[in-house]
């Protein structure tokens, strides 16, 4: 049985790496728009809120920009369909007996009754 290989080369590697930009990953972009999370969180937010175009308009009014409804809608239907997807991966691990971790941090108050829960 043959063996297969390759031989990966640093200065192959050099210009693939060059295609990402490092501030994708410094700035934790989203893979749907090149936009910070903030900035993603507020443009979902407009555009679920009102049509995109009035949604372009009240971002392009407040960041200075010009980016088309189009270009607006994309990016919003772009980040529902990946809300979507991973709620369905996080159903398909349930239904595999994966559940879904609990907040990392206790209550900071916990009540106990002392009357069995009778009121």
């Amino acid at each position: 049985m043959a063996k297969w290989c390759w031989v990966i080369r640093a200065c192959v590697v050099g210009p693939a790496a060059d295609l990402f930009p490092p501030q994708a990953r410094d700035w934790l972009l989203t893979t749907t728009s090149p936009l910070s999370p903030k900035a993603h969180r507020r443009l979902a937010c407009e555009a679920a809120t009102q049509p995109f175009a009035k949604a372009a308009q009240a971002l392009n009014e407040d960041w200075n920009i010009h980016y088309d409804g189009k270009q607006i809608q994309r990016w919003a239907q772009a980040a529902g369909q990946q809300l979507l997807d991973d709620q369905a991966t996080e159903r398909q691990a349930y239904q595999c007996g994966l559940r879904p971790q609990g907040p990392c941090n206790d209550p900071s108050l916990l009540v106990i009754g002392m009357d069995g829960g009778r009121v």
